[in-house]
């Protein structure tokens, strides 16, 4: 697990370069509760990190099949809002390997207004796949 720790910890260094949050000094590994696990049956943790200039945050490590890294990658390098950034290493591998995502932080209730939600959940989804229509051949 110290291992895991160790290549979480560099994934997250590299993707909060990309976001401009600076370096990581320190990282360690903290509980998520049951609801936060999601449903795929991924290997989940959180990963609290702090800055060089004081800054907490924390990272969601995932283990992910390498069709899941390669797609989080793309969205991340096509800036999209609508989807956690990530950064995984291996983009090689067939077996599932670790990932690091932003960590959005506890999902809340969809707003009473549903109609105006779904409207925007819409909109989000229309954008990542008109921005990725007919690039299949591109990716593998």
């Amino acid at each position: 697990m110290d291992n895991d720790i160790q290549l979480l910890t560099e994934e997250a260094n590299e993707l909060s370069h990309i976001l401009n949050r600076g370096n990581i000094v320190s990282a360690q590994v903290q509980k998520m509760e049951p609801y936060e696990q999601g449903f795929s049956g991924a290997s989940l943790l959180r990963l609290k990190v702090l800055f060089a200039d004081g800054q907490q945050w924390s990272f969601i490590g995932k283990k992910a099949d390498l069709k899941e890294r390669m797609v989080m990658r793309t969205l991340t390098e096509q800036g999209h809002h609508h989807t956690p950034a990530a950064y995984c290493e291996n983009l090689t591998s067939d077996e599932a390997q670790w990932m690091v995502e932003e960590d959005l932080g506890k999902q809340l209730s969809a707003p009473s207004n549903r109609l105006q939600w779904l409207n925007k959940v819409a909109a989000a989804l229309a954008e990542i796949h008109g921005n990725n229509m007919n690039r299949g051949k591109e990716m593998a």
